[in-house]
C-alpha cells in the first residue's frame, strides 16, 4: 500500500497532463479549467475511496474488487462526461447511467461494505447497466454498435469486480 500512496499523487498528475499534452497537438481536445478541476476531483475521489475501502479487508481479491468496482465506476462517469455512451454527451439519456452508481453506493452502505455486499452491489451495478443498454436498444434512443459494445465492457467489469468480492467472501468465510 505504501508505494501506491507514494504513486498515487504522480499517476493522478500524468493522467492530467495527458489532455494538456493533447490539447497542444490537437484541435480534438478542448479542456477548460472546468474539465481539469472536475477530473481532479474524480480522481482524487477515486483513490481517496480506494484508499479508505481497500482498509476495511486485508484480503487481497476484496482490495482487487475495489480497484475494478472504482475504476470503472470512474470511466462510466468519464466516457459520460466527455463523449456520451448514448449519442452525445449532451443527451439526457445518458444520465440513466447515474442509477449504477446509485445502486453500487446504495448497496455497499447498506451491506457495510462487506465481501458479499459488495458482491451484491457490483452484481446489481452490472444488471443496471445492461437495462440501460437494453433500454437504449429498445426505445432506439442510439442503435450504433459501440453503444452495445460499451455498455457490455462496463457489464463485464462488474461482474469481475463482483466475482472477486465472491472470491473474498469464500476467503473471510474460511478463515
Amino acid at each position: 500500500m505504501t508505494r501506491w500512496r507514494s504513486l498515487a499523487p504522480i499517476a493522478i498528475g500524468l493522467i492530467l497532463l495527458t489532455p494538456l499534452a493533447s490539447m497542444r497537438f490537437t484541435d480534438s481536445v478542448q479542456w477548460t479549467g472546468r474539465d481539469f478541476g472536475v477530473m481532479a476531483a474524480l480522481l482524487v475521489g477515486v483513490y481517496v475511496m480506494f484508499e479508505l475501502l481497500a482498509r476495511t479487508s486485508g484480503i487481497p481479491q476484496y482490495r482487487w474488487g475495489v480497484a475494478v468496482a472504482l475504476g470503472a465506476s470512474l470511466l462510466l462517469v468519464w466516457v459520460n462526461l466527455a463523449i456520451g455512451i448514448i449519442g452525445s454527451e449532451d443527451n439526457p439519456a445518458n444520465q440513466l447511467y447515474l442509477l449504477v452508481l446509485l445502486t453500487g453506493a446504495v448497496t455497499a452502505i447498506a451491506t457495510r461494505f462487506r465481501p458479499r455486499g459488495m458482491a451484491r452491489a457490483t452484481a446489481g451495478m452490472a444488471v443496471v447497466q445492461a437495462v440501460i443498454g437494453g433500454i437504449a436498444l429498445a426505445a432506439r434512443l442510439d442503435t450504433r454498435p459501440q453503444v452495445m459494445i460499451m455498455n457490455a465492457l462496463f457489464v463485464g467489469l462488474f461482474v469481475g469486480a463482483s466475482l472477486l468480492f465472491g472470491r473474498a467472501t469464500e476467503q473471510e468465510e474460511s478463515a
